[in-house]
C-alpha cells in the first residue's frame, strides 16, 4: 500500500459518499474499509529499502524501518517516522557506508515486523538493518 495524500483521500471519500447516496448502499470493497484500518491501527511503519556499499563490503539491499504509535494524526505520525528514517540514513552515510541509495519506500499501518516479512516474500535477498523507534524524541 502506497501512501495516499490527504487531497487524494478527500477525493476518494467524496466519490464513495456520492456513489453511496446515489445507489442507496455502500459498495462491498469500500474505501472506508481501508481508511478505517489505517485510523484504528495502533502503529505505523515507514520503511526504506537501501543499497549500502562500502570499501570492504559488497553491495547489499537492507530494510531500514521506523515504527511510530498512531497517536496524534496519521499524517503527523508518518512525518515523524520518515524524519527518523532520514536521520538514521544520514548517520549511516556519514559514518559507515558510502552514500546510501534508496531503492524503494513503503508506509503501512501495521507493525514493522509484519511489514518486513511481507517485503521479505517479495525480495528474498533483503536484510533487516534495524527497526527504529520513532516515538523517542531526539
Amino acid at each position: 500500500m502506497k501512501l495516499l495524500l490527504p487531497s487524494v483521500v478527500h477525493k476518494l471519500l467524496t466519490i464513495v459518499i456520492v456513489a453511496h447516496s446515489a445507489s442507496g448502499s455502500a459498495p462491498k470493497d469500500s474505501v472506508f474499509d481501508g481508511l478505517n484500518s489505517v485510523m484504528k491501527s495502533p502503529t505505523i511503519c515507514a520503511c526504506q529499502i537501501l543499497r549500502l556499499t562500502s570499501f570492504n563490503h559488497r553491495s547489499r539491499n537492507y530494510a531500514l524501518l521506523a515504527q511510530r504509535s498512531n497517536r496524534k494524526s496519521y499524517s503527523f505520525d508518518i512525518q515523524k517516522a520518515k524524519l527518523r528514517l532520514e536521520r538514521e540514513k544520514k548517520r549511516l552515510g556519514d559514518f559507515f557506508y558510502d552514500k546510501p541509495e534508496v531503492l524503494d519506500g513503503y508506509i503501512e499501518p501495521i507493525d514493522c515486523n509484519s511489514l518486513f516479512f511481507k517485503l521479505k516474500k517479495k525480495h528474498r535477498s533483503l536484510i533487516l538493518y534495524d527497526i527504529l523507534d520513532a516515538d523517542i524524541k531526539k
